[in-house]
């Protein structure tokens, strides 16, 4: 039952897929009237910022209390290294078992991977920039993230029959195309052949289509493990490449926790445009793909192999028009030439008058660059007058 109810989870997720990541999967400016970001904390401890691992570490608490197995298991790494709290090997412990209880085998004492398997590699950087800006969400006996292109989850082990295992996947499909007719949507599935987590994997996709915009593609997949079957579930928006089988493959070799991993080890980077590297103005914050200052911030991003630049283009200003709506502010949209990386083309402009009386503006910009698509993305909050050009940071990419 539960992998349904998982599946349903993910088909809700995938509505809110950002419809181009070049409308930065974080949403910098959304999220800085957050008072708490999870992700943002585990990153910054993930950096080596004790005050991130102080912060994040109450939030560990109250997530194991609560019965979130991987949340045990971090708290108890830092109790026992001391990291943003006091360390108490005793109460690491506690959390340890805790975390082996609710099914984090790793935490589990003299945990080892089974007899002749051979070690996991480290984890490649495509996949470390494939799980970017990934955030973590709560889901029921589930691992799941919500990315800028895409949602997945990895399902804790259920103990199922064959006959079981079968008969969740006959289930799944109904309720899986029943939910999506029930948001409006059209649904067709089919049985997917695939090879993740050894022999006996069992697959299904599906592909559902709204009006409203192009619906999405998803997967679903499981395969047998001592005491039960392994399930993973990945959706995507059917307008972008079809990042999902990646995605299924990276999970079901090195798993959640060490995707994720990889992504923080990736995020570290300094911020580069097709390779070229940017620079990081003093007192501003910088991290793979943007640079953070006071007043104004700079996203970039590459978009997938083979995305179509007029299709990605109407996206990307649809989806900024779609956030600026949802944000509440009236705004004005203008369109004017520029340049991106030195390429001629053209920029969108948003103006809007934030509730303090400031005045904030997007300009956002897309086109083929060295071979790759570049996104770009300025935001600037000002006082007064309009400024005569954009921040010097944001000119690094954008100009006239």
């Amino acid at each position: 039952m539960y992998a349904r109810c998982l599946l349903l989870l993910m088909i809700a997720l995938s509505a809110f897929l950002p419809a181009c990541p070049a409308g930065d999967g974080l949403d910098e400016l959304r999220r800085s009237t957050v008072t708490f970001d999870p992700d943002a904390l585990e990153r910054a401890c993930d950096r080596g910022e004790v005050e991130g691992c102080a912060k994040i570490a109450p939030y560990y608490e109250d997530a194991c209390q609560a019965g979130q197995g991987t949340r045990c298991h971090k708290l108890s790494e830092f109790l026992r290294a001391g990291k943003g709290v006091a360390r108490d090997e005793a109460r690491a412990d506690e959390m340890a078992a805790r975390a082996c209880e609710l099914g984090v085998k790793e935490a589990c004492p003299g945990w080892a991977p089974l007899a002749g398997e051979a070690p996991r590699a480290e984890v490649p950087e495509e996949f470390g920039e494939l799980f970017a800006d990934c955030q973590e969400v709560d889901a029921p006996n589930a691992k799941a993230i919500q990315c800028p292109v895409f949602v997945a989850a990895v399902l804790d082990l259920a103990p199922w029959s064959e006959e079981e295992a079968r008969g969740e996947f006959d289930a799944l499909v109904q309720e899986a195309v029943a939910s999506i007719e029930a948001r409006g949507g059209g649904a067709r599935s089919s049985e997917q052949a695939c090879d993740y987590g050894g022999e006996g994997c069992m697959g299904v996709k599906y592909v559902a289509s709204f009006e409203e915009n192009t619906g999405f593609t998803g997967y679903y997949v499981a395969w047998p493990e001592e005491g039960g079957y392994r399930a993973l579930t990945c959706a995507g928006r059917t307008s972008r490449t079809d990042v999902c089988p990646s995605v299924l493959q990276a999970l079901s070799t090195w798993g959640l926790d060490e995707a994720l991993a990889a992504a923080r080890r990736f995020e570290r980077r300094g911020p580069s445009a097709v390779g070229r590297a940017l620079e990081i103005p003093e007192g501003c914050r910088g991290s793979h793909n943007a640079i953070q200052c006071a007043n104004s911030h700079l996203l970039v991003a590459e978009l997938p192999e083979g995305e179509d630049l007029e299709a990605s283009r109407v996206l990307m200003v649809e989806d900024m028009k779609a956030r600026m709506s949802q944000s509440g502010l009236s705004f004005t949209e203008h369109k004017e030439a520029c340049t991106i990386e030195g390429v001629q083309t053209e920029c969108w402009r948003f103006d809007s008058e934030l509730p303090d009386g400031r005045r904030a503006r997007a300009t956002v910009a897309l086109d083929r660059v060295r071979g790759a698509l570049l996104a770009a993305r300025c935001d600037q909050v000002f006082k007064g007058e309009e400024p005569s050009e954009m921040a010097p940071m944001c000119r690094q990419v954008l100009g006239p």
